[in-house]
C-alpha cells in the first residue's frame, strides 16, 4: 500500500501524544458515481444494514455521498473485513461477502484530536458567508445556531460550529481541504479528545437473539450490537448523556464554541439539558452522530 495515500492528522496539527487508529475510508477525489456503485454493492441487505445513512437515519447528515461512504466503508470493513486491509482496498478476490469494490477505499490513519475553526481576524462578513454557504449542505444540523443553544453566539462562533461539522467526517482522508474555506479555516488540536469528549456508541450489549436490555438505556439494535441512540454515549455499559466537554477553566472561562457550559472545579461541564459530544454541548436533537462518523468506536 502506498503511504502517500495516508493522511496523518497528528502530524498536520502537531498534537503531542496523539494516538492514531486505522480506518477504512473513501479515497480522496473519487467520483460520486464510483462511490455510489460501491455503496450499492456493500449495502445489499444480505451483507449489511445501511438504513442509518438513509433518510431519517442516524447518519443521514451531512447528506452527501462522501460522508455516507465514510460511515458505510468503515462499518462494512469492521463487520466483514477481519482486519485484512485488502478487504477495504478491494484487492481481496473471492471474499464472501465481497470486498469493497472499485478500489475507492483505503486504510487511513485517523484520530479524534483535531477540530476545524475560523481563523482569528476573519471578518464578520466572511464568517456569515461561510454559514450561508454551508447551510444548504448541513440542513437540520444548523438548528443549534438558528433556534438552539448557539443562536445568541457571535457569528464567528457560529461559523466555527458549521465548519467543524463539515470537517469531522472528512478529518481522516480530506482534512486539509475540508477545513480550508478559502483560507479562512484552521485545524487545531481538540483537547476534548483526552478528556471525556469522545463518544463511544457501543454499549457492549448484544441483540442477536433478544432485544437490548432496558438497563442499557436508549439503544438501537444494529447488526446484533446494542448501539446508543444519537445524543447518548456508552458509559460503564449503559447509554447516558456525558457532561464533561474536556475543556478547562481554571484560569480562563470556557470557550464559547463549547456551547452552554458551567465551570465546575476547573472543568467545563455541559448545562442541564445538553450533552457533551466531541467537546461541544448540544441538545438531544442536535447531538448528531456525524461527530462519530469515523465509527471506529462502533463495534458491529
Amino acid at each position: 500500500m502506498s503511504t502517500t495515500r495516508i493522511f496523518f492528522v497528528c502530524a498536520a496539527v502537531a498534537v503531542a501524544g496523539c494516538v492514531a487508529d486505522e480506518q477504512c475510508r473513501p479515497m480522496p477525489l473519487k467520483s460520486p458515481d464510483s462511490l455510489g456503485y460501491a455503496l450499492g454493492v456493500i449495502c445489499n441487505p444480505a451483507y449489511m444494514d445501511c438504513t442509518p445513512v438513509n433518510p431519517g437515519g442516524k447518519y443521514e447528515f451531512p447528506n452527501d455521498i462522501y460522508a455516507h461512504a465514510g460511515w458505510a466503508f468503515q462499518a462494512y470493513h469492521a463487520l466483514h473485513g477481519k482486519g485484512n486491509p485488502k478487504f477495504c482496498t478491494g484487492e481481496l478476490a473471492g471474499a464472501n461477502p465481497p470486498a469493497i469494490p472499485n478500489h475507492v477505499a483505503d486504510i487511513f490513519q485517523c484520530n479524534v484530536s483535531s477540530k476545524c475553526q475560523l481563523k482569528p481576524g476573519v471578518s464578520d462578513a466572511d464568517a456569515s458567508g461561510i454559514i450561508g454557504y454551508m447551510r444548504p449542505q448541513l440542513g437540520l444540523l444548523c438548528a443549534p445556531i438558528d433556534t438552539g443553544i448557539l443562536m445568541n453566539a457571535t457569528v464567528q462562533v457560529k461559523a466555527s460550529y458549521v465548519m467543524n461539522i463539515h470537517y469531522q467526517p472528512e478529518a481522516c482522508n480530506n482534512g486539509k481541504e475540508a477545513c480550508d474555506f478559502s483560507g479562512n479555516g484552521e485545524i487545531v488540536p481538540d483537547d476534548s479528545a483526552s478528556g471525556g469528549g469522545t463518544c463511544i456508541n457501543d454499549s457492549g450489549g448484544t441483540c442477536s437473539l433478544l432485544s437490548c436490555a432496558s438497563t442499557r438505556g436508549p439503544t438501537t439494535c444494529i447488526n446484533g450490537a446494542c448501539v446508543c441512540d444519537s445524543g447518548y454515549c456508552a458509559i460503564d455499559g449503559a447509554c447516558s448523556c456525558p457532561q464533561d466537554t474536556g475543556g478547562t477553566c481554571a484560569h480562563l472561562s470556557c470557550d464559547g464554541t463549547r456551547g452552554p457550559t458551567n465551570c465546575v472545579k476547573g472543568k467545563c461541564l455541559c448545562k442541564v439539558g445538553t450533552c457533551a459530544i466531541k467537546g461541544m454541548c448540544l441538545d438531544s436533537t442536535a447531538a448528531w452522530a456525524v461527530f462519530n462518523n469515523s465509527t471506529a468506536e462502533i463495534t458491529v
